[in-house]
């Protein structure tokens, strides 16, 4: 399958890596000392150079993009994106990496959650570098979970995480409003009476949901659209656009009385992603 890489992203520029963007790309990974501290390596020219092609066994190059995301043609983060690997249901993302100065800013959850909408596979995999705690929060934010697999590396070991396409996505209504500065991200719908629907139906409303106004994970992320993967904190001004995407379908009638209801009482619904 080719993957619509462009549309990936509503906030960057989207693009393939090639030879002449190295030495941007080497300058981004040198402000990321910690990342190559825990391999004990340093980034290198030639070695990013092997990395655009490098791949996976059993793969070929049209299963893989080595791709950028840029805002006024300055280079923000590094995706490198294997397809079908190790089997057909998944990809594997095999670096993930963002510009020092944006990195604690919500950024990176922000292109990972847009990422994650478009990828069309029923399990995402990836490894960190045991001990890399900064790497390690990241992913388990977004509920990626440890396989068990902890191959070697060179000096090093790979703690291999997966993270897998459930069944159902939860809708409650929030008791309070969300407070600035909070970060909702954990899993936590036994906190909320909530409406079930599920993923295969959400899906059919997609499109109708990705232009809705949101919140993700807290209120310091604005976003557009369900956070398939995440948390997304859906304001009262925006329960009308999402009655509107989903009501009337088969499946959403109890999500549709959810809705009803917080919009009657003007209270926050909070969506947990699969």
């Amino acid at each position: 399958m080719d993957l619509p890489f462009q549309q990936i992203s509503t906030q960057y520029q989207v693009r393939r890596i090639t030879e002449e963007d190295l030495p941007e790309l080497l300058s981004l990974a040198q402000g990321n000392p910690t990342y190559y501290e825990h391999m004990h390596e340093r980034p290198e020219l030639e070695t990013l150079r092997e990395d655009l092609t490098k791949l996976p066994p059993r793969t070929t190059p049209e299963d893989k993009y080595f791709l950028g995301f840029y805002r006024e043609d300055r280079l923000c983060a590094v995706l490198d994106l294997i397809l079908h690997y190790p089997n057909p249901e998944t990809a594997f993302i095999g670096w993930f990496i963002l510009r020092k100065d944006l990195q604690g800013r919500g950024v990176g959850s922000a292109i990972l959650h847009e990422l994650l909408f478009h990828l069309p596979f029923r399990y995402i995999r990836l490894g960190y570098v045991k001990g890399n705690r900064e790497s390690e929060r990241f992913w388990k934010k977004h509920h990626f979970a440890p396989t068990g697999v902890e191959p070697a590396g060179d000096g090093y070991t790979i703690v291999v995480m997966q993270l897998g396409r459930g069944d159902t996505h939860p809708f409650g209504i929030m008791a309070q409003p969300p407070q600035p500065g909070w970060d909702y991200g954990d899993y936590a719908p036994e906190n909320y009476v909530c409406a079930w629907v599920k993923d295969d139906l959400l899906n059919q409303a997609g499109e109708a949901l990705s232009e809705i106004d949101v919140y993700w994970d807290s209120l310091d992320r604005p976003g557009k659209g369900l956070a398939w993967y995440g948390v997304t904190l859906i304001p009262p001004a925006a329960i009308f656009p999402l009655l509107a995407a989903v009501g009337g379908r088969t499946g959403f009638q109890k999500l549709t009385k959810l809705l009803e209801r917080a919009k009657v009482e003007n209270k926050f619904i909070i969506h947990f992603g699969i």
